[in-house]
């Protein structure tokens, strides 16, 4: 299989939570931080997509970041996985995250905290408190 084609085949595995998949493709020599549609990589879109088995998708993670996937990345259109763990209230994950290294400040473009987005968007601050609380033990601040 060419690069393209395991990069490819990672990144759908990754997104669809598929974790035998991912594993066998990391022991082919995918690379993790390769890039593939819209520049998108394997991780953050595995943590997106934790909605279909977070469990599973600790394991993923797990796995990507074995073989070198960035933990802060936010590559092409993605956020980073921190940030769609945190926003989609995956609380599990977000701690599995920021226990590897995932940056709990981790800021937007503009340079609004992952705090501040959550407590000033009102469709997040009902919801995500807890997640909060979470950033927040792990050095969070707000901007």
């Amino acid at each position: 299989m060419a690069d393209r084609d395991l990069t490819d085949s990672l990144i759908d595995a990754a997104s669809n939570i598929n974790l035998a998949r991912v594993r066998e493709l990391l022991a082919r020599g995918a690379d993790p931080n390769a890039e593939g549609n819209w520049c998108r990589t394997a991780l953050p879109l595995a943590v997106r997509n934790a909605h279909k088995n977070e469990s599973i998708a600790i394991l993923i993670v797990e796995a990507l970041l074995a073989s070198g996937a960035d933990i802060n990345a936010s590559p092409g259109d993605c956020l980073s996985p921190v940030r769609y763990a945190a926003i989609h209230g995956y609380m599990d994950l977000l701690r599995f995250l920021i226990s590897k290294g995932a940056d709990p400040n981790d800021r937007d473009p503009n340079g609004q905290t992952l705090i501040t987005l959550l407590e000033t968007t009102p469709d997040l601050k009902r919801r995500c408190r807890r997640i909060v609380k979470i950033l927040e033990k792990a050095g969070g601040v707000r901007s």
